[in-house]
């Protein structure tokens, strides 16, 4: 097992944070270092990578694995963060990444500490019994004593809108899109057909939503 009083071996110089309530993380540190932590645990690691975009992988992966990668330069720009590659093995979160031991102990988050200023790319990198984690612009580093990735990232999201004075999200009613099922080809008749048959079924839906509809190329917004 992880050690968890020992996870962190190297986050140089930084501000601690003060954060408070429910939520808070037990630890927090802003590194401005481009070397800013090592997790001893190696393969028994598992890695969450958040992506650039909502069309970008995200995703929870074994720290021996690699994350995927834009299979050629057109979906490198719909997919991914563009100016920025990923390394050809380990992970890069885009302003999000975090770890853990796959058999428990605390999480480790790293984020950008405000990402209306700036979004560092977050990268870690396997080399024997260490997962190396380095930016390319400030992170803030905190530690989550809790029993999943998930619910780690739940209270990091409600740390980051506490710290920046934002007010809390309400819960997402049902929603359904027209992407998954009609993609670029929907139709004002395939939307009429979806709502009287939402409605038929009795489904308790809060959002219908028309997803890249009527434009004439995916992200050409001239004639719509």
């Amino acid at each position: 097992m992880l050690d968890p009083g020992a996870a962190i071996r190297g986050s140089e110089a930084g501000v601690t944070l003060s954060s408070t309530g429910p939520g808070a993380p037990a630890s927090s540190t802003v590194s401005t270092s481009p070397r800013v932590a090592e997790l001893e645990g190696g393969p028994e690691l598992v890695v969450y990578e958040h992506g650039w975009q909502s069309w970008s992988p995200s995703g929870t992966y074994p720290a021996a694995a690699t994350s995927p990668r834009p299979p050629d330069p057109v979906r490198r720009v719909m997919g991914y963060r563009p100016d920025r590659p990923a390394p050809p093995t380990g992970f890069q979160g885009e302003g999000l990444l975090a770890a853990r031991h796959r058999d428990g102990g605390p999480v480790w988050v790293w984020s950008a500490p405000d990402p209306r200023l700036q979004v560092a790319s977050i990268r870690a990198q396997l080399e024997g019994e260490r997962l190396l984690v380095s930016a390319d612009g400030p992170v803030l580093e905190q530690r989550f004593d809790t029993g999943s990735v998930a619910s780690a990232l739940a209270r990091w999201a409600d740390d980051l809108a506490a710290r920046l004075g934002l007010p809390a999200t309400a819960s997402i009613p049902p929603v359904w899109c027209s992407w998954y099922q009609h993609q670029e080809r929907v139709t004002a008749a395939d939307l009429l057909e979806a709502a009287a048959g939402a409605s038929r079924l009795g489904l308790p839906l809060g959002i219908f939503q028309l997803d890249d509809g009527y434009e004439a190329e995916v992200g050409e917004w001239l004639e719509t």
